[in-house]
């Protein structure tokens, strides 16, 4: 009797019916992708992993997370200094050691037509980046600009890079490019593969994660 007759318990009802309703429309539209990806880079012979998530509200934006396994996670430049025969005489060489490191990225994605401009976070950097969809999202052609202020000894320009994506069967993808172009002691050709699926109980383990904080 209280619930149906008081006012303030039939409004919260009422209130909470509204915000379920509209949390499981969006759910319902939300697109949820899953992709492993790995590029193996002729120069160093070393292989870049990647997991990435997309969230897809809409056709025309998306937001993008990865973790990626980079083989240039950190840098170090080191000298020694060596003391010859006869005595008095130094001589000064460099050394450079390069350590695994997991970097993040974090983006916003909105499409123009056929093309993808996207901002945010890098590899742990700011960037933006810009895809161009061919024969129906078959044949993607990427850019991509990030780590402005590097401090990597050996890049003294921004990370540029260059992919060329194609999908095959529905789920799968090839793809080549050139990374590091700007930066010619560490600049390489790559070539790899990704397996991509959409996910649907994800979406709906987000959408119960969005019901809970309400």
């Amino acid at each position: 009797g209280k619930l149906i007759f008081q006012e303030e318990a039939y409004n919260n009802l009422n209130s909470t019916l509204k915000s379920l309703g509209s949390t499981l429309n969006r759910l319902s539209l939300l697109r949820v992708f899953v992709s492993f990806r790995n590029e193996y880079q002729f120069d160093s012979s070393d292989n870049k992993g990647y997991f990435s998530l997309r969230l897809q509200p809409q056709d025309h934006k998306y937001y993008l997370f990865e973790v990626v396994d980079e083989p240039r996670g950190r840098v170090i430049k080191a000298t020694t200094d060596t003391t010859t025969t006869p005595p008095g005489s130094t001589v000064t060489s460099a050394s450079i050691k390069k350590e695994r490191k997991l970097r993040i990225s974090a983006e916003f994605a909105r499409r123009f037509g056929d093309i993808w401009v996207r901002a945010g976070l890098i590899e742990n950097s700011f960037g933006v980046g810009t895809d161009y969809d061919l024969w129906g999202e078959h044949l993607r052609l990427s850019l991509d600009a990030w780590d402005f202020n590097s401090e990597d000894p050996e890049m003294d320009h921004a990370r540029l890079k260059f992919t060329g994506a194609f999908s095959f069967l529905k789920y799968l993808f090839v793809q080549a490019g050139y990374d590091n172009i700007l930066n010619k002691k560490v600049d390489t050709f790559f070539v790899g593969g990704a397996i991509r699926f959409e996910d649907d109980d994800l979406k709906y383990l987000l959408g119960s994660a969005s019901l809970a904080f309400k």
